[in-house]
Order: structure tokens, then C-alpha cells, then sequence
């Protein structure tokens, strides 16, 4: 099984690197205690773990409308949402998730014949349809640097500090500013962003009159 895993990470690792530092990234994370000895005994929660320290996700959406996703991520509608360039890093290089009714199966232990591209992807990139409204992409990254000739690929020319990176400032296009923020805040916020980066787009959110959605009204 260790072997099966190997060639399917080493495809996904290959993906926007060389070869030999997706073997490299490989290889590591096979060295560690989760993936030693008899498979059948493979202790879960260290594998967890692995996966935890190896591969990070950073998740991002393809949408601001859905009310929910104001309740859930901005304070109840009283936060702002981030919009960023898709063809920036790290965004660039996000995935599109895949909703799904059921979880995703895997013979286990895994065989050579079963280990392909595609599981590792499901394995990362699977979530209930009860949250397919958000429309998520996930950007996965490699967390350690074993050679120096993989730090360009890792770090995609960005700042990272541990599992926070500093974005180029170009990445940012715009700012929408959420419902249920006061309106003398609102108007303050929008005077402040405007002032520090005047070529970004500045949205307000607001309930509609007659069904249950938001509408968005361009300030700047």
C-alpha cells in the first residue's frame, strides 16, 4: 500500500513541479511513523496528522451572494468579503471542489492498480452537497521545504510565515461591505479603502425588498 500511496502523491505533488521534488515532498512524508510497518495497523489518527503538517489548504469562493456564507463567515452580515484576481498567486492554482451525496470510497489497503491522481484528489478535494451553494476552490500547498529547488514552487514568489502569506498587492480587486454594517461605518470604511487603494471596486450588500437574496449597489 505504501508504494500505491507514493506514485499518487508524487502525481499530485508533479502537478506545477519538477519531478524530482515531488519525489522529494514524497518521500518525507512516507518517512514518517504513519506510514511504517504492517498497513492493516496504520494508526488513523497519525496519519491524520501527516496529512495535517504536510498539506495546507487555503479555501477561498466563487461567489459573495449566498446569505448563508454572510452568516457564517462575516459576523452575521457585519463583515466584509475579499474579492481577489483568479489569475493571481495563490489563486492561480486552486482547485475546484466536488459535492457529493456520499463520502468517497477507497479499497484499503490500497493497491497499486487503485492509487491514481484522481483518489488523491477526492481525498482533498470532496465535501457534502449541503454546502455546494459556496461554489469553493481550495489551493493546496506543500507545508515543508526538504531541498532549496523547492522553495519556488512552494512560495510561488509570495511571504509566508508558517501557514500565513502575504499576498501581492495587486491580488485584491475589491471589497464588498456587508449588510448589517452600520450605515456611518459603511460610509467611513468606503472613504478609508478608497483612500489607500483607489483602484479597487467597493460594493455595498443589502437585503432585497421582495425575496430572500442580497443585492449588491457599486459605491466606487
Amino acid at each position: 500500500m505504501s508504494r500505491a500511496i507514493s506514485a499518487a502523491c508524487i502525481q499530485f505533488l508533479d502537478e506545477g513541479q519538477s519531478r524530482v521534488d515531488a519525489e522529494r515532498s514524497t518521500a518525507t512524508i512516507m518517512a514518517t511513523p504513519a506510514f511504517r510497518g504492517d498497513p492493516t495497523t496504520l494508526h488513523f489518527d497519525a496519519l491524520a496528522r501527516v496529512i495535517d503538517e504536510n498539506f495546507w489548504l487555503y479555501s477561498v469562493c466563487g461567489t459573495r451572494d449566498p446569505i448563508l456564507m454572510w452568516s457564517h463567515y462575516a459576523d452575521g452580515h457585519r463583515g466584509i468579503a475579499l474579492h481577489f484576481d483568479a489569475s493571481a498567486a495563490p489563486f492561480d492554482a486552486a482547485y475546484e471542489v466536488h459535492y457529493s451525496e456520499t463520502y468517497p470510497e477507497f479499497p484499503f489497503p490500497i493497491s497499486d492498480a487503485d492509487a491514481d491522481n484522481n483518489k488523491v484528489r477526492a481525498m482533498i478535494l470532496t465535501k457534502s452537497r449541503g454546502w455546494c451553494y459556496e461554489e469553493e476552490y481550495r489551493a493546496v500547498r506543500g507545508a515543508g521545504i526538504a531541498h532549496e529547488s523547492q522553495r519556488p514552487i512552494r512560495e510561488r514568489g509570495l511571504r509566508w510565515d508558517g501557514q500565513v502569506v502575504e499576498l501581492l498587492p495587486q491580488a485584491l480587486v475589491g471589497v464588498t461591505i456587508g449588510a448589517s454594517v452600520p450605515r456611518n461605518l459603511a460610509i467611513d470604511l468606503t472613504a478609508e479603502i478608497a483612500a489607500r487603494r483607489s483602484e479597487l471596486q467597493i460594493w455595498h450588500a443589502a437585503p432585497s425588498y421582495s425575496r430572500y437574496v442580497l443585492t449588491f449597489e457599486r459605491a466606487r
